[in-house]
C-alpha cells in the first residue's frame, strides 16, 4: 500500500531540490560580466527546467497520493531517479563552476578564470544534455499524470 505522503511528496522534495540548484547555477552564471557564448545558452536551459519544474511543484502541492491513479503514481515514482540523476549532475557542475571562478569578484571576472572558463565546454554540452533529458521526463511523466486524470 502507498504511503500518503511518499510519492508525491518525494518527488514534490526532488523537484524542489532540482529547482533550487538550477537556480544557484544560474545565479551564479548572470552574475559574470561576460559570459561565454555556452553559459549564455546553459542558462537558457536552465530556466526551461525551471519553469518544468515549475509547472510539476504545482500540479504536486496539496496532491494526495490516494487521489491519485496507479499510472500517476508511478510515473511520479519513475520520476525521481532521473531528477535526482539530474541534481547530482548539477550539483558537481555548481562545484566545478566555483573552483573555475575563484579568481573573480562580482565587478570583474579575471582572465584566468575567463580562460577556464571558455575551455569547460565539454561539461557544459553534458549538463545541457542532461537538463534536456530531465525536462522531456518531466513533460512525459506530466503527460502520463494529465491523461490518466482525464
Amino acid at each position: 500500500m502507498f504511503d500518503p505522503v511518499s510519492i508525491t511528496g518525494t518527488a514534490l522534495a526532488v523537484a524542489s531540490l532540482l529547482y533550487s540548484t538550477c537556480s544557484t547555477i544560474s545565479d551564479v552564471i548572470g552574475s559574470y560580466r561576460v559570459a561565454p557564448k555556452e553559459y549564455e545558452d546553459l542558462a537558457r536551459e536552465l530556466g526551461a527546467l525551471q519553469s518544468t519544474l515549475s509547472i510539476l511543484q504545482s500540479s504536486l502541492r496539496g496532491t494526495n497520493d490516494m487521489s491519485l491513479s496507479p499510472e500517476q503514481r508511478e510515473s511520479l515514482t519513475d520520476l525521481e531517479l532521473p531528477l535526482t540523476n539530474c541534481n547530482n549532475v548539477c550539483e558537481d557542475f555548481k562545484k566545478k563552476l566555483s573552483s573555475m571562478i575563484s579568481n573573480s569578484t562580482e565587478d570583474h571576472t579575471a582572465v584566468w578564470d575567463r580562460l577556464r572558463l571558455h575551455f569547460n565546454k565539454s561539461d557544459v554540452k553534458f549538463l545541457r544534455e542532461k537538463l534536456i533529458t530531465a525536462q522531456g521526463t518531466i513533460q512525459v511523466a506530466l503527460g502520463v499524470c494529465t491523461l490518466s486524470a482525464l
